[in-house]
C-alpha cells in the first residue's frame, strides 16, 4: 500500500480515540451501509461502560489517505481466564464483530488487507478472536483470503422487502399455516382485552423496556436451568443498554418495541435502529401468556412497521423457529481465532481436547448399557451410531494435527 500513500496509524489511548471523533463520523457517512455499532458514539460508549471497566486496552487502527481518515478498524485486548492476551472486536456481548469502517472507494478490499496486516504485525495479543463475523463482510472476505481458522458457524436469517408489493404480500409468502397460526393467537389473545403495540425512543421508557426484558430473560434461565449467559445476569450490560438511548442518538438509536394488553407490557424487543436497518437484538415476553405465542404477535407487529419504513429487519445470529418462519434470506456469521505464539497454540489444543473429550462422553452414553436398556421402538440407530464415531475420528484428528505443530 505504499505506492496508494496510505498512512497508517495506531490508536492505543483513550485522548488519542476521542480526537477522531469527527472524522470518524465523517467516515460513516461515506461509508457503504454501516451498522449503528460501528458509530463512534456507539463504540466510545461501549469502551468506557464494558470495556474499560473490564480491564481492556484499546487498538484501534486508522488508515489516512492525504490526511484524510479511509479506514477504521476498532479492537481491544483483554485477557481470557488470566493466562492468554486476546485481540477482539470493540463491541457488547451481543454485536457482530466489528467489521472494518472503510471509505466507499475503489480500493476497500487494499485497504482492508492493509489493516488485518498491520493488527497481525503490531498487535502483541497471543491471539486475535473475532467472533461472528458476517460473511458478506470485508472483514470476512480478508479472513477467509489469510490464515485465520473458523471456530464455530452460524446462521443469520434477515429480512427485506424488495420482492413485496405490499404488506399482505409478504405474510401470505410465509406459507398458509404459519400466519393462519399467529392471526389465530392474536384473535384469542385479543379476547381477554385490548391489544396495543408501542415503539419507545424515550430514554426512559426505553430504560422500562429494557429493564422488563432482563427480568423475564432471567426468569426463563432459571426454568430451563441455564447457568451461563454471556449478557443475561450481567448488571453492567443491562445498565449499558438502560442508558444507550440516551447516550447514542447522532446516527440512529436503540429503541424498545412492545405488546401490550390492557396498557400492561406482555413481549418487548430491543433493537438497534438506522435509517436503512433494525436489528433485534434481545426478545422476551411474559411467560403467564406463552401458549398466545406473544414473541410471534410483536413481530408481526414490528415487521410491519419496518416494512411501511422499507427498513430491512435483521433476527441476528441463531435458528430458532420464529427466525426461520419469518425471514426470507440468510447470512452465515463465522468465528475467527488467528494464533500469533506458540501460547496461543496451547489454547487451541486445549480446546480441542476439550471438543474430543465431549464428543468422548457422548459416544460413552449413548453406547452404555443403561442406555441400551431402553423401551421398544428406541433403540440405537445405525445412523447414530454412525454419526458419534465420526465426531470421535474428526475431533481426534484435528487433536492429533494440533499436537504434531
Amino acid at each position: 500500500m505504499s505506492g496508494s500513500n496510505v498512512q497508517v496509524q495506531v490508536i492505543s489511548t483513550a485522548e488519542e480515540f476521542t480526537r477522531l471523533q469527527a472524522e470518524w463520523d465523517d467516515l460513516y457517512e461515506r461509508a457503504e451501509a454501516p451498522r449503528l455499532s460501528q458509530s463512534f458514539e456507539w463504540l466510545w460508549y461501549v469502551w468506557e461502560t464494558l470495556a474499560l471497566p473490564a480491564g481492556g486496552r484499546l487498538f484501534c487502527i486508522a488508515l489516512r489517505r492525504s490526511d484524510r481518515l479511509v479506514l477504521a478498524w476498532p479492537m481491544v485486548i483483554v485477557r481470557h481466564k488470566r493466562l492468554w492476551t486476546v485481540a477482539t472486536s470493540l463491541g457488547s456481548p451481543e454485536d457482530y464483530a466489528a467489521d472494518m469502517l472503510v471509505d466507499n472507494s475503489l480500493d476497500r478490499t487494499e485497504l482492508a488487507a492493509a489493516a488485518w496486516q498491520t493488527l497481525r504485525d503490531r498487535c502483541r495479543a497471543d491471539f486475535v478472536h473475532l467472533e461472528r463475523v458476517r460473511t458478506d463482510s470485508l472483514l470476512h472476505h480478508v479472513l477467509a483470503a489469510g490464515d485465520a481458522r473458523t471456530v464455530a458457524v452460524q446462521h443469520s436469517p434477515f429480512l427485506t422487502w424488495d420482492r413485496y408489493k405490499d404488506w399482505h404480500a409478504y405474510w401470505k409468502s410465509r406459507g398458509k399455516t404459519f400466519p393462519n397460526t399467529v392471526d389465530r393467537k392474536h384473535r384469542r389473545l385479543s379476547e381477554l382485552g385490548k391489544l396495543s403495540f408501542e415503539i419507545a425512543t424515550d430514554p426512559q421508557r426505553c430504560r422500562e423496556m429494557v429493564e422488563w426484558t432482563f427480568r423475564r430473560k432471567e426468569e426463563w434461565l432459571v426454568r430451563k436451568g441455564v447457568t451461563y449467559s454471556s449478557s443475561v445476569g450481567s448488571a453492567r450490560y443491562m445498565f449499558f443498554l438502560a442508558n444507550a438511548s440516551s447516550r447514542v442518538n447522532t446516527f440512529g438509536q436503540l429503541i424498545g418495541c412492545a405488546l401490550l394488553l390492557d396498557n400492561k407490557i406482555i413481549a418487548t424487543q430491543i433493537s438497534l435502529l438506522n435509517p436503512h436497518m433494525t436489528e433485534n437484538i434481545h426478545i422476551a415476553y411474559d411467560f403467564a401468556y406463552a401458549r398466545f405465542s406473544p414473541g410471534l404477535l410483536l413481530d408481526r407487529y414490528v415487521l410491519q412497521w419496518a416494512f411501511e419504513r422499507g427498513i430491512a429487519y435483521d433476527f441476528h445470529f441463531g435458528t430458532d423457529d420464529r427466525k426461520r418462519a419469518l425471514g426470507n434470506a440468510n447470512c452465515d456469521v463465522v468465528t475467527s481465532n488467528y494464533y500469533r505464539t506458540a501460547w496461543a497454540w496451547v489454547y487451541e489444543y486445549l480446546r480441542l481436547c476439550r471438543s474430543a473429550q465431549l464428543v468422548r462422553r457422548l459416544r460413552r452414553w449413548w453406547f452404555s448399557p443403561r442406555r441400551c436398556e431402553q423401551p421398544p421402538g428406541t433403540e440405537t440407530t445405525r445412523l447414530g451410531r454412525w454419526f458419534i464415531c465420526r465426531l470421535q475420528l474428526v475431533y481426534s484428528h484435528k487433536s492429533r494435527a494440533v499436537r504434531s505443530l
